[in-house]
């Protein structure tokens, strides 16, 4: 059949209502309805098709697009193409067994019995002998050669937390290797992520290895008129719309108190602070640097980290972030490592949180070293009351996160933690964010500091 008998054959298809469809192909013979079986962009619209050629396609859509359609429909297309390993990956067994299973089964005709096998988690029986490997988000993912993987609804993966997401995403990244151009395709509603976030900034580049597709509910020709607009009409106008229905990437949390730009304005290269040091016109030197610790009381998958940052307050009033080396550690273990930056960075002080462990947690540290200055605080107010007033420090420039190792990312938990944590029921614990906060606060909140007059300082 040629293009045009193709497209006016679809064309008309579509434009019958969901029951009209259906009773036309149940009416077709066996022969007629393997050639709409063979042909899945008859059931699909413009935007579903998928043809691109990138390594990465992020069809990064609001909710009913029609996205686990598209998905499941690439994967089809793949196998009738002749790929024989393929992969598929969902945020749970139960969405990968009730969705994305029976989506792609309903692309091949009854008779060939395509099964989901539980106990390896694979589906199989197609014509060419194809094999399904179905993952979770919620399972370790390793050693896998794949030429296509399908992601769906990854902004929902891993409990929503987002280096978790990342971390599941690059280990399945690696397992798509096999082919002459193997391919991954990302179905989600957009979250604000540093995952998404660096995919557009891929994307604006000019990457040619990121393609991506942008659509909404509306755009979806199968959704009654009616249905859209009541949906419209109660989540169309603010933000959960934006994101959910419009597929909008919204940057900034709502609820998080940092935003994506406060964080940029806050970096600071190793050259530029040691620059500023050296300046002779700035006289800039460091007053004080301290060790800030939020405890963490056990030592298990499932643990907080224990928050440790190093910050340090410069002679212009601002106060200079130089590492962080939070983790999750048991407590000899992340005493020892306090105690190690407090010698390396040679700090006044040790501030520490006693709402977790009481004075066990000075004790903790001073068994292993009496030498240091060990000050408790205890935290009176919530993480959002304690936080505020240190991101608006921010928002007036007044706080630095300098990079002194440029081989890695220092601060990239602590950012996600401060542009993320918005003190939801699902938000983790936020102790990177608490130790600096109570760093931060220790030298700007205090009324000493405050009432300082600072405006002769580089002048004198």
């Amino acid at each position: 059949m040629i293009n045009e008998d193709f497209q006016r054959l679809r064309k008309l298809f579509q434009s019958k209502s969901l029951d009209e469809r259906k009773a036309f192909l149940k009416a077709c013979s066996q022969q007629e309805q393997l050639f709409f079986f063979q042909n899945p962009d008859l059931f699909l619209f413009d935007k579903q098709i998928i043809n691109s050629s990138s390594r990465y396609i992020i069809l990064r859509c609001g909710r009913r697009f029609g996205k686990s359609i598209a998905g499941s429909a690439w994967i089809a297309k793949a196998i009738m193409a002749g790929e024989t390993q393929l992969g598929i990956c969902g945020v749970s067994y139960q969405d990968v067994k009730k969705i994305m299973v029976p989506n792609i089964i309903a692309w091949f005709p009854p008779h060939l019995h395509i099964k989901y096998n539980n106990q390896d988690h694979t589906l199989s029986g197609f014509p060419n002998n194809a094999i399904v490997h179905c993952f979770s988000s919620e399972n370790e993912i390793r050693g896998y050669g794949l030429s296509k993987i399908l992601m769906d609804e990854v902004g929902s993966w891993s409990d929503c937390i987002p280096e978790k997401v990342k971390e599941r995403f690059d280990i399945l990244d690696f397992a798509c290797s096999a082919g002459d151009n193997p391919q991954i395709l990302i179905t989600s509603t957009p979250r604000p992520f540093p995952l998404f976030i660096e995919w557009q900034n891929r994307i604006n580049a000019g990457d040619k290895n990121y393609h991506l597709i942008t659509g909404n509910m509306y755009d979806n020709p199968f959704l009654s008129d009616a249905y859209k607009k009541a949906i419209h009409d109660k989540f169309g106008s603010g933000r959960f719309g934006r994101q959910e229905l419009y597929g909008e990437l919204l940057e900034d949390v709502e609820g998080a108190l940092w935003t994506q730009q406060m964080i940029s304005d806050a970096q600071m290269s190793k050259e530029q602070f040691i620059a500023k040091l050296n300046d002779k016109n700035e006289r800039f030197y460091l007053i004080q640097t301290i060790v800030s610790v939020d405890p963490s009381i056990s030592n298990n998958p499932s643990s907080d980290e224990c928050g440790i940052i190093v910050a340090a307050l410069g002679s212009d009033n601002n106060a200079y972030l130089l590492d962080d080396l939070s983790g999750q550690m048991s407590t000899n273990d992340w005493a020892k490592q306090a105690i190690k930056a407090y010698h390396r960075y040679e700090c006044n002080k040790m501030i520490m949180e006693k709402n977790q462990g009481g004075d066990l947690v000075k004790t903790n540290i001073t068994s292993l070293d009496n030498s240091i200055r060990v000050k408790l605080i205890n935290s009176s107010k919530g993480k959002i009351d304690r936080a505020a007033p240190v991101a608006a420090l921010y928002e007036r420039n007044l706080i630095h996160h300098v990079q002194l190792n440029p081989s890695r990312n220092t601060y990239e938990k602590l950012e996600n933690q401060q542009t993320h944590w918005a003190g939801l029921p699902r938000d983790r614990s936020a102790d990177r964010m608490d130790a600096a906060v109570f760093a931060i606060s220790d030298f700007l909140l205090k009324k000493e500091y405050c009432e300082r007059d600072i405006s002769n300082i580089g002048g004198l």
